[in-house]
């Protein structure tokens, strides 16, 4: 049953957490999932993550880093978080430099800053001051992207402030949500809000 319902919920690299399993068969799986590994029929990636092993045009496939951190920390059930840093001002345009690190915050986070290895790839999760959830984290994205805009973005000036209010709009940012949380960052959020004359979405 467990080889069948494997075979039928997960795809290629998806990552397999133990934990999953044994709330799917209610009961503690370690022992069968140690034989499907001897087996063969799954890969071990770290303490409690498997992938089942298939090939693809190039040879041997490898587990999805993104599918994990999406389970594990972005985007599962109660578990919430987002990308911060230089990472996701690369992504929303403000800074060329690609940041091989990541960094992310998120619900799942047990302490304030753990260092996380996946093969060779070295990340860090941050906790969160407020508890990320579906509704909020783009808002609480981009406080966190308030918090260090001088550090990581490459735009400054009136460049700036029309990009961050493009992002704002396009987003569809909750005012309300921000207005709400913004005294659980650092005072240079408001700095950074009143430089980049996004004052407005304070009034």
């Amino acid at each position: 049953m467990i080889y069948e319902f494997i075979n039928k919920n997960y795809k290629n690299g998806e990552p397999i957490f133990l934990t999953e399993l044994n709330d799917q068969f209610q009961k503690d799986m370690r022992w069968e999932v140690k034989r499907m590994v001897d087996e063969g029929f799954l890969i071990r990636i770290q303490n409690g993550v498997y992938y089942r092993p298939y090939r693809t045009f190039m040879g041997d496939g490898v587990p999805s880093f993104d599918l994990y951190l999406k389970k594990k920390y972005l985007d599962n059930n109660d578990i919430q978080g987002y990308e911060i840093g230089g990472g996701f001002a690369n992504t929303i345009g403000l800074t060329t430099q690609n940041y091989v690190t990541k960094r992310y915050r998120s619900t799942n986070a047990t302490t304030n800053l753990r260092k996380n290895n996946w093969g060779k790839f070295t990340f860090y999760i941050y906790s969160s001051p407020v508890t990320i959830t579906k509704e909020n984290k783009k808002e609480l994205q981009f406080l966190d992207l308030m918090s260090n805009i001088d550090i990581y973005s490459e735009i400054q000036g009136d460049s700036l402030s029309v990009r961050l209010k493009e992002y704002v709009k396009k987003e569809n940012l909750d005012i309300s949500i921000i207005k709400d949380n913004i005294q659980y960052y650092p005072d240079k959020v408001y700095k950074n809000l009143y430089k980049g004359e996004l004052y407005e979405i304070l009034v």
